[in-house]
């Protein structure tokens, strides 16, 4: 039977796999939930961090702006 979600089989060290646990038993949920947690805050960072890069990129370009006041809406 095809499960739902991708499965990873990976190797924590045992000082990571301490602190994992201990940060599931405070929060209450299971040691993969609080593991799903962190990754997805860990891409969310990469991803502002590549954004933020892109924008100060396109800043630094010498490109012309355009008041807002005088953009033509029409």
């Amino acid at each position: 039977m095809p499960v739902l979600t991708q499965r990873f089989n990976i190797n924590i060290p045992n000082d990571v796999s301490t602190v994992l646990r201990h940060k599931s038993e405070q929060q209450g949920v299971s040691i993969s939930k609080t593991i799903l947690c962190l990754i997805t805050t860990a891409l969310e960072f990469e991803e502002d961090a590549y954004f933020a890069e892109l924008a100060t990129k396109r800043e630094a370009a010498s490109s012309k702006l355009i008041p807002f006041n005088e953009v033509n809406w029409n």
